[in-house]
């Protein structure tokens, strides 16, 4: 047993909330990074801390796992995939330290990986993307008015079918089926 004091309930800080956010965009920050060796000792990962910084989930922390060192060719294909990523959403050409990434914004798609096994459900970022592709539109302006003082909207334009997206077209006779991912790799193909 030991003495604790005074303490009291209200002179204490609360549990860290660990529920996931829900999935979505937001803005966040790297706001710290280290090379680890994985569990097994034959490779080594980049691990990030991005903080939210916008938003009422502003001050919330989720990790991401880059294995650019790994055995598993996929597991370092994805990885590099992801830092370019990073890279490109920051407008950063090239970085030899990753400190160089810490607190400049960026977009983060977030999704929520179930909980399986002993680990509870937690947030995974889907992708990055530059913080200011997420910025809302430009309000539409109003209409015109015509000389005699009436709205010009009168006159509306025509509106043309827009051409169907590459990924939306029919496959053809004997085309491969699509994929799930551009590349096929799933979550499961990466060693965690």
């Amino acid at each position: 047993m030991g003495n604790l004091g005074e303490f009291r309930v209200e002179d204490l800080p609360a549990d860290n909330d660990f529920t996931p956010m829900p999935a979505g965009k937001y803005i966040g920050a790297i706001i710290a990074s280290e090379i680890k060796t994985t569990n097994a000792g034959d490779g080594r990962y980049l691990s990030l801390t991005i903080e939210i910084i916008d938003g009422e989930h502003a001050g919330r922390r989720v990790w991401d796992i880059l294995n650019l060192w790994n055995p598993s060719e996929k597991a370092v294909e994805i990885a590099s995939r992801t830092l370019g990523s990073i890279y490109r959403s920051l407008g950063l050409p090239k970085v030899t330290d990753s400190s160089e990434l810490h607190g400049q914004p960026l977009g983060l798609e977030m999704g929520i990986k179930p909980a399986s096994g002993n680990f509870k459900a937690s947030n995974k970022i889907n992708r990055y993307f530059p913080a200011n592709d997420d910025a809302p539109p430009a309000p539409a302006p109003a209409p015109a008015k015509a000389p005699w003082g009436k709205k010009a909207d009168a006159i509306k334009p025509t509106a043309t079918k827009p051409a169907a997206a590459p990924w939306a077209k029919k496959p053809a006779k004997g085309d491969a089926p699509p994929q799930d991912s551009p590349t096929g790799i799933t979550d499961d193909d990466i060693p965690y």
